[in-house]
């Protein structure tokens, strides 16, 4: 008589919780203005449940400053989970409710996999760096002045 292993005795067939092996990686957030109007937030570490709330603290404090554009870096997050897309999303409705730019730069994987999962609730301008974010809103802005300078004067 041959005995053939069950599944659920394999090692191969169990999930292993890798995420909670890793040693979490504390947010950061740095704040810079390089030119008026402008503020670019660099964000890196595990955006969480336990780290969204003061991130999203940070991002209506920087809207509320009333710039024309807003960059979100966040090249260097290693994990982001359902919250991140939550404050993503309520930094996106708030900067379009005071007519603000947002624009993402460079997300990490596991933030660009959020935005997939996020759909159309997730529609966010992302660049593979500042300065083609920044050198969009130049072009934006220029093409502003361009329609002005062709509208009719009556």
């Amino acid at each position: 008589m041959v005995v053939e292993p069950r599944p659920s005795d394999s090692v191969h067939n169990r999930l292993i919780p890798t995420q909670r092996l890793a040693r979490p990686h504390p947010l950061r957030v740095r704040t810079v203005r390089p030119r008026n109007g402008t503020v670019v937030v660099h964000v890196a570490g595990d955006i969480d449940a336990a780290s969204a709330p003061p991130l999203w603290s940070l991002l209506e404090h920087q809207l509320r400053s009333s710039p024309a554009l807003v960059v979100l870096d966040l090249a260097e997050v290693a994990f982001a989970d359902t919250a991140a897309l939550e404050t993503l999303i309520l930094a996106r409705r708030q900067a379009e409710g005071q007519g603000v730019a947002l624009r993402l730069v460079a997300p990490a994987p596991s933030v660009t996999r959020l935005l997939d999962l996020g759909g159309r609730d997730a529609p966010f301008t992302c660049h593979p760096d500042i300065d083609t974010a920044l050198n969009e809103a130049d072009l934006d802005d220029s093409a502003d002045l361009d329609d002005t300078a062709r509208a009719p004067v009556s």
